[in-house]
């Protein structure tokens, strides 16, 4: 699949409190990648992603595990974690395309370097920072050359009064995942995550554009979605 969309453009699309079924319902024509638990939201938008990046290990929650299989399967491709080859559900999935992670114990290092990327997908996926970081490498490596992204919002914060404000939906994050997270290491890893990701871009050409509006993430130019749409 390298180069298959050479010069076209994407959707990228964070699990962020600024996602809305409404957006999605208007991405039905546009390629879209989707990661972990978007499935909460199939139940209010038609709209499907075209690829769908599964790369957490959150899919040993039994919680989580189902969206993310739902995730797997509404997509028309899925490109998952090697790990996840030993799942009954996930190798039933006929979509299902396999790739080794590097980095799979740095994703709270804000410390990461520009080379914790990966331009040969096939070859090995920097599982760093946040799952959208994953995303754009896939998206990378097959051609797209202008990238928009919706629900980047960044700026996690712990869930509070049994809700989770950091996701679309208030049941994202039970409160019993990671308890000890520390939520100011997490931010700074994501912030680099995207610093990595423009400077790849710039290296490789592409155009990495923020279509969310309140976005804490400063790595990429904003835009409007209206004027993208």
């Amino acid at each position: 699949m390298k180069d298959l969309y050479k010069g076209q453009r994407c959707f990228v699309i964070g699990n962020g409190p600024s996602l809305s079924p409404e957006i999605l319902d208007r991405l039905v024509d546009e390629y879209t990648f989707a990661v972990n638990r978007i499935a909460l939201i199939f139940d209010r938008t038609d709209w499907r992603p075209t690829f769908y990046v599964g790369i957490t290990d959150a899919i040993h929650d039994s919680r989580h595990k189902e969206d993310i299989l739902a995730g797997i399967r509404a997509s028309k491709t899925a490109i998952c974690w090697d790990m996840y080859k030993s799942m009954t559900a996930t190798n039933s999935a006929k979509n299902a395309i396999y790739v080794h992670c590097s980095h799979t114990g740095d994703h709270q290092n804000e410390q990461a370097q520009d080379d914790w990327w990966s331009d040969d997908v096939a070859e090995r996926l920097v599982k760093f920072g946040v799952a959208v970081f994953c995303a754009l490498q896939v998206a990378f490596y097959f051609g797209f050359t202008t990238i928009y992204l919706i629900g980047c919002d960044g700026n996690y914060t712990r869930p509070s009064d049994g809700i989770d404000r950091s996701h679309f939906d208030g049941a994202y994050r039970p409160f019993d995942v990671c308890p000890n997270y520390d939520y100011d290491k997490l931010n700074g890893a994501l912030q680099r995550a995207h610093e990595i990701a423009e400077a790849a871009a710039k290296r490789r050409g592409v155009k990495i554009y923020n279509c969310s509006p309140f976005s804490a993430i400063t790595a990429h130019e904003k835009i409007d979605l209206e004027k993208v749409l």
